[in-house]
């Protein structure tokens, strides 16, 4: 392993700018160990130039924050000695960026994939020719897991009251979050099978984005969000009344999680970095030391902390365990009817 020595962090505003983001059944150790900040200078192989990261939705988004914050602190910690810059390839629920990395950055040393489990999902929903095995797969980086979350003047007070009107008539209860077939999509379709109605019996409404202005308007009653909306809820816009983790979140101590009510669904959203098709091993292992150092680092467990993302570093062998996920996914996905088997 490349070992690194960190930079002073940069002071004034590197972490204010970070916004908020948003596994299925997912199961790797963290990582292996803390990269020693005061080893020595970068050994071997380095970018010859600015780092371009390819983030395939909308700037803004959560999946588009997620990204700046991790290559912000590549950045901070001195892994980038030129840099990084940030190109949006929004479209066809991550196929757009992931095109792109075929066709137009294969073989490239410089350029790195910030992506969503859609990596997965979205090929298994549309007529794709390209999936993530035409990609380099470099490492799982971290997790965010599911919110539910009400207006603050909603009538339902807590869990509890929700998942009863669930079961009473889900019909009156106006319900969604993130795309169709997303990581949201399944765990409300897990919900449903808990409660007993049925993997569709939510009526799951999907959007394009996290629907923060449907719930706010009313529009919708209840969303399955993430921590995007951690500062509404530090604002009193927004009351969350359970988290889909094992534990109950730092940032939010005093929101239970489903299984604390006994519904028991553990569900997150992962953040994964790939190459291009034909990257160079020595720049994918580069980048493997550099993020593992990153998810080691105290300044972004700091950042994690705050945000309500969980440290999931996975490097070598992480594209076994997208074999997985991606069955376990299709799985779901039949099972609730979205596609068929």
């Amino acid at each position: 392993m490349m070992m690194f020595r960190a930079r002073q962090p940069l002071h004034g505003g590197v972490w204010a700018v970070i916004g908020l983001t948003a596994c299925l059944l997912a199961a790797c150790g963290n990582s292996a160990g803390q990269a020693d900040q005061n080893s020595g200078d970068q050994d071997g192989w380095t970018p010859s130039g600015v780092v371009e990261m390819i983030i395939p939705f909308n700037a803004g988004g959560g999946t588009d924050l997620g990204g700046r914050a991790v290559g912000d602190a590549m950045v901070a910690e001195g892994l980038l000695p030129e840099g990084i810059r940030y190109n949006n390839r929004p479209g066809g629920s991550g196929l757009v960026g992931m095109n792109t990395m075929v066709t137009d950055r294969r073989g490239s040393s410089d350029t790195i994939l910030w992506i969503s489990p859609n990596v997965v999902i979205t090929p298994l929903l549309e007529d794709s020719d390209v999936t993530y095995r035409d990609l380099t797969p470099i490492a799982r980086v971290f997790d965010e897991f599911l919110i539910m979350v009400v207006r603050a003047d909603s009538e339902f007070e807590d869990i509890e009251s929700l998942l009863e009107a669930f079961k009473n008539d889900a019909s009156q209860i106006p319900f969604g979050g993130p795309s169709r077939g997303s990581v949201h999509n399944a765990a409300a379709g897990m919900l449903g099978e808990a409660l007993g109605v049925g993997a569709a019996g939510l009526g799951y409404q999907p959007y394009d984005g996290d629907p923060v202005a449907e719930l706010l308007s009313g529009e919708l009653k209840a969303v399955l969000g993430g921590p995007e909306f951690v500062d509404l809820i530090e604002a009193g816009e927004v009351r969350a009344l359970a988290t889909m983790s094992d534990e109950r979140l730092d940032v939010l101590p005093d929101v239970p999680t489903f299984k604390e009510v006994g519904v028991d669904i553990t569900m997150s959203s992962w953040r994964l970095v790939f190459g291009p098709p034909d990257m160079p091993e020595e720049a994918v292992q580069f980048y493997r030391d550099a993020l593992e150092h990153v998810v080691d680092s105290s300044d972004f467990r700091a950042t994690m902390g705050q945000f309500g993302w969980i440290p999931a570093f996975h490097g070598e062998g992480v594209d076994q365990w997208l074999g997985e996920q991606e069955q376990a996914f299709r799985t779901a996905l039949i099972g609730m009817g979205v596609i068929e088997e």
